[in-house]
C-alpha cells in the first residue's frame, strides 16, 4: 500500500506544493533503501515494478530531477543515487542486488524465480540507460547555463561574441531553464554516487569519465548557486581513481578537451583537476597518457588568461617530481623547459631571438611570461635541496628579471626566488656552497639585490 501510494502521489506532483513533492521523494527514497537491501526471500514482484516505475519517472520528460525547486531537484538525485548504485555496482555501498540475480559466487541458489531475475535484468538496463540519458543531453544542457551570459565566453578568444544572441534568447525561455535544472539534477546524482561510494562499478566509472567534461565546462555561468553544484561535484570527482583502463584514457581525454576548451574557467578548472588526478593515478597512467597530459599542461604556460598560465606553472610541477622523477619524464620536460626558456630570451648572450610578432606584442608577452613560468616550475619542484642542476636554472630565471621588461614576468621571478628563499632558508649556508661567484653575482643582479642581502 505504501509503495501504490508513493507512486499515486506522481500524478499531482506537478500541481503538489513543493514541500510535498519533496517529501513523496524522501519516502520513495527510503522505499528503495528498504527495497534494496535484505534477504533475497524479501524481494517481491511489487517492489521490483516500484522500483521500475521510478527509473521511468526520472528519465522522463518532466522528471522530479529537472523540477524548479532545488529542494526537489535533490531529493530527486537520491533517489537516483540509490537506484544505480543498487543496480550497477555489485560492491556498492547499498549492498547491490548482484547476489539475488546470480546468486553466491555465481551459482544459482533458486531463491529467485526467474520472472524476478527478468525484472532485475530490466531495473539494471534502465539504471544504464539513466546514465546513458545523462550524457546525451549534457552537451545541449551546458550550453543553455553558459549562453544566458555572452560574457562566459572567453574574450581572449574572440569566439561566439556575435553568435549569442539567439542562444541567450533561447535561455530566457522554459527549455532553456529546464535544461539548465535537468543537467543540475544530473551533477547531484553525480555527487551522491561519488558521495556513497558507487562510482567503484564499471558502468557507473565509464559514465563519469563520460560526464568530466560537461562538469569542467560548467564550473562559472550567471546562476552562482548551479556553479556551486558543478563546482561540488568536481571535488568528488577529482578523488575518484579510475580503476578500468578505458575508463581511464576517456578521462585523460576529456581533461585533454578541458585544457583547450574556450572558457577559460574550465580550463583553469581542468588544471585542478590535473593536479589530483596526476597525482591519483600515478601507479596507473601509462607514458602515452602522461604524455598527453604533460604536453596539454605545458600549453597552458602561454595562455591568454593569466590566472590559467598561474594554474598551469603549479600543475607543471607536480609532473617534475614523485614518479616523474623517477621515470626520467621530469628530467626530459625540464630540460624542454630549460631550453624553451632559453629560446625565449635569446641565443644564449642575452640577445632575444627574433620573432614574427612585434616586441611588445601580446605573442610576445605570453611567450616570455611562459617561459618564466616554466623556469619557475623547475625551481619550485626542488623545495628542499639544491641539485648540480638548479644553480645555473636560476641564473636563466634572473635573466628574466632584468632582460624582461613586463611587469608579468618580474612578479613571476620574484615570486620563484621568494619560494626558493623560504624553502631553502634552513640549509642556507650550504645551498650557497652549491653556486660558484659568478652564478651567485648574477642570482643577486636578477632579484636587483646585493649579494649580501641573499648571503
Amino acid at each position: 500500500d505504501l509503495l501504490a501510494g508513493v507512486l499515486a502521489a506522481k500524478e499531482t506532483s506537478f500541481s503538489s506544493t513543493t514541500a510535498r513533492e519533496a517529501r513523496r521523494l524522501e519516502c520513495a527514497l527510503a522505499c528503495v533503501a528498504q527495497l534494496t537491501v535484505g534477504d533475497a526471500s524479501a524481494l517481491t514482484q511489487s517492489g521490483v515494478a516500484f522500483q521500475e516505475a521510478l527509473l521511468d519517472e526520472l528519465a522522463a520528460f518532466g522528471t522530479p530531477l529537472a523540477r524548479d525547486s532545488r529542494a526537489v531537484r535533490e531529493e530527486a538525485a537520491k533517489v537516483a543515487g540509490a537506484l544505480v548504485g543498487a543496480h550497477l555496482v555489485p560492491s556498492g555501498s547499498r549492498h547491490a542486488l548482484d547476489a539475488y540475480q546470480s546468486g553466491v559466487g555465481g551459482v544459482e541458489t533458486g531463491l529467485v524465480d526467474p520472472a524476478l531475475r527478468s525484472a532485475l535484468a530490466r531495473l539494471a538496463a534502465k539504471s544504464r540507460e539513466l546514465l546513458r540519458l545523462f550524457v546525451a543531453s549534457a552537451a545541449e544542457a551546458t550550453t543553455a547555463a553558459l549562453t544566458e551570459h555572452p560574457a562566459e565566453v572567453s574574450p581572449n578568444d574572440g569566439k561566439g561574441k556575435d553568435d549569442t544572441s539567439k542562444e541567450t534568447q533561447k535561455t530566457t525561455d522554459g527549455t532553456g531553464v529546464y535544461q539548465k535544472n535537468w543537467l543540475e539534477g544530473v551533477f547531484l546524482t553525480t555527487i551522491q554516487l561519488a558521495k556513497h561510494g558507487e562510482v567503484a562499478g564499471l558502468a557507473v566509472s565509464a559514465y563519469l569519465a563520460d560526464i568530466l567534461p560537461t562538469v569542467l565546462r560548467a564550473q562559472e555561468t550567471p546562476d552562482r548557486d548551479f556553479s556551486l553544484v558543478a563546482k561540488r561535484c568536481l571535488t568528488y570527482l577529482k578523488y575518484h581513481v579510475f580503476s578500468d583502463l578505458r575508463a581511464l584514457d576517456k578521462a585523460v581525454s576529456a581533461i585533454v578537451v578541458g585544457l583547450s576548451d574556450e572558457n577559460w574557467h574550465a580550463r583553469a578548472a581542468a588544471l585542478k583537476l590535473t593536479q589530483a588526478f596526476a597525482f591519483r593515478h600515478a601507479f596507473v597512467l601509462n607514458e602515452s597518457q602522461n604524455a598527453k597530459l604533460r604536453t596539454a599542461v605545458c600549453e597552458t604556460l602561454e595562455d591568454p588568461q593569466i590566472e590559467v598560465r598561474h594554474l598551469g606553472r603549479d600543475t607543471v610541477v607536480g609532473f617534475l617530481r614523485g614518479t616523474h622523477h623517477v621515470s626520467g619524464s621530469g628530467k626530459n620536460l625540464r630540460l624542454a623547459l630549460v631550453k624553451k626558456a632559453k629560446e625565449a630570451r635569446g641565443d644564449g648572450n642575452g640577445k632575444r631571438k627574433k620573432t614574427e610578432k612585434a616586441p611588445g606584442s601580446e605573442f610576445e608577452l605570453r611567450n616570455t611570461h611562459g617561459a618564466s613560468l616554466g623556469l619557475a616550475a623547475v625551481v619550485l619542484s626542488s623545495p628542499h635541496d639544491t641539485p648540480e642542476w638548479l644553480p645555473p636554472v636560476l641564473v636563466d630565471l634572473a635573466w628574466f628579471a632584468t632582460g624582461s621588461s613586463h611587469s608579468l614576468v618580474g612578479e613571476t621571478v620574484r615570486h620563484a626566488f621568494g619560494e626558493f628563499k623560504k624553502t631553502h632558508q634552513d640549509t642556507w649556508a650550504e645551498t650557497k656552497e652549491k653556486f660558484t661567484n659568478e652564478q651567485w653575482e648574477d642570482v643577486a643582479a636578477g632579484m636587483e639585490l646585493a649579494p649580501s642581502y641573499i648571503s
